[in-house]
Parts: C-alpha cells; structure tokens; sequence
C-alpha cells in the first residue's frame, strides 16, 4: 500500500540524534542476528529520517547513472501497476504486532525486468 502519511512521520534529519552508546549495542545484537541467518549480504541496516514530507501516492524511487556513479532518490508518483515492476529496499519496523510499516523505497526494474545498476546487467 502507498502510504506516504507513514514516511511523514519519521524525524527530520535536522532532529535525528547523533549515534549513542546505546544505538551502538542495539546495532550489535541487530548485527549478531544478520549474520545468525547468514545475511550480512542482504540486508544491513539505515538511519530512518526525511528531508520533506511525500504528497498522496508518492513513493521515494531509485535512479542510477552508471557512467557517472551517480545514485538518486526521487519521490515520484507512482500506482499499483508500476509498483509492481519495483524491488522495495527499505523497510521500518512497526510498533504493533506486524513486521514493518510501509516506510518504502524501491529500485526499478528495466524493460527486460532487470534491476538496474548490477555489472552483470551490462555485459
């Protein structure tokens, strides 16, 4: 579900705390848990925080340029039939009872349903 009210939420990175002893520990057991489950290569961890609000149906999208290393996230309107050609790689953890919330960034497939950025996509 698109729901930028959720992105609003989180702190400006303006208001976002330097690190502390106490999110150092937290980061540790987080990390002891990646690597339990062997997916150190998979999943790590972000510092959740915005840099404005996302209007109605916008989600925060990622764009590449290989030739120049450049990596850009851009909110963009986006609906449930482009969502679909997407790769979602963030999420936020929820206070209640379910696994995240729909705190979102994704990745966009090309027109062959790679994802765009990896070498071997080039070759």
């Amino acid at each position: 579900m698109l729901n930028p009210i959720l992105h609003n939420e989180l702190s400006d990175i303006q208001d976002v705390a330097l690190i502390t002893k106490e999110d150092t520990d937290c980061l540790t057991e987080l990390k002891e848990i990646i690597q339990k489950y062997g997916m150190e290569n998979k999943f790590g961890i972000s510092l959740l925080h915005k840099h404005f609000d996302l209007k109605d149906n916008e989600m925060l999208v990622e764009t590449i340029n290989v030739q120049e290393r450049v990596l850009t996230t851009t909110p963009v309107l986006v609906d449930e039939e482009r969502k679909k050609s997407l790769v979602q790689t963030v999420w936020c953890f929820s206070k209640d009872q379910s696994l995240v919330k729909g705190c979102e960034s994704f990745c966009p497939r090309d027109d062959k349903g790679r994802l765009k950025g990896y070498k071997d996509h080039y070759s």
